[in-house]
């Protein structure tokens, strides 16, 4: 995807770490609803506010952690 259809650098990540863990045999514990119809309504406020949004995924969704992060990249990447 090109030009305005590009995605973010933090958007790449997303969909490198999502490639990454269907690549494993980990299962999935995240959040299984990300669909919200206050969603809007909410960046409204926060931004009415001047106040940061709160994170809602961790930087290492879709992995449960860290660690587990750094297991399934030294797996992916074994010979």
């Amino acid at each position: 995807m090109d030009g305005k259809h590009a995605l973010s650098s933090k958007g790449r990540q997303v969909v490198e770490l999502c490639i990454l863990f269907l690549r494993t045999e980990f299962e999935y514990h995240g959040p299984r609803n990300f669909v919200s119809l206050t969603a809007p309504f909410k960046r409204i406020w926060y931004k009415l506010r001047g106040t940061a949004e709160p994170e809602l995924i961790s930087p290492v969704w879709p992995f449960d952690a860290p660690e587990q992060l750094e297991a399934a990249r030294h797996e992916v990447n074994r010979p």
